[in-house]
């Protein structure tokens, strides 16, 4: 069962199935901007946008630094690494196919939770205003915690502009793959903002 409270301090909570007795665990806590402070991101959200940035996506695209180690694990990691394809691409069709419809995302530098419709119409709006950018982080570290029909997946990912930041994902069995329910991102605010993309070699 997952558990997710968007409000002014948005917490987002997990436990095996519902008949769980006690109080489910708390993956991840974020706060929000007041909506007048909060940057404004061609794709609905300050994290994981990195507007301006183009190079190619080796991590997580090419290799990633992580090995799931069950069946269901790895299905759900293949399907995340698919759906970050389409991000790059900026092929909503791919993305979505590997986004529930009801999907809810939320991270610290947005306000209130983007819908899928949302993150779709952002994207391609983006595209169409021709914005080059590369929207999939490199992954530092990962984990991943098979329930069977969900799949929770931990990371820390570091953008090409801005802070680090955690995000927890649930990808649930439907229709025989796997497939996001939920992404959760909340940046570390006790680092400080770092440029990976000046680190890139100069063309």
């Amino acid at each position: 069962m997952c558990r997710c409270t968007p409000a002014a301090v948005t917490r987002c909570a997990f436990s095996p199935n519902a008949t769980t007795r006690g109080a489910p665990c708390t993956l991840i806590e974020l706060t929000q901007p007041p909506q007048a402070a909060a940057p404004v991101s061609p794709t609905g959200a300050a994290v994981p946008s990195a507007e301006g940035v183009v190079t190619e996506c080796v991590n997580p695209c090419k290799v990633v630094p992580f090995k799931p180690g069950t069946p269901a694990a790895k299905a759900a990691f293949a399907d995340w690494r698919e759906m970050e394809l389409g991000s790059l691409a900026r092929n909503m069709d791919l993305w979505g196919r590997h986004v529930l419809d009801d999907v809810l995302i939320v991270d610290s530098g947005g306000n209130g939770t983007i819908s899928k419709a949302q993150r779709i119409a952002n994207t391609l709006k983006q595209k169409q205003a021709g914005v080059h950018t590369n929207e999939v982080p490199p992954v530092l570290w990962a984990r991943t915690l098979d329930f069977g029909d969900a799949v929770l997946l931990l990371m820390l990912q570091q953008p090409y502009k801005g802070q680090p930041y955690y995000a927890a994902r649930i990808y649930v069995n439907r229709d025989g793959r796997y497939q996001m329910a939920v992404s959760y991102h909340t940046s570390i605010a006790s680092v400080p903002d770092f440029a990976l993309a000046k680190q890139l070699p100069a063309k």
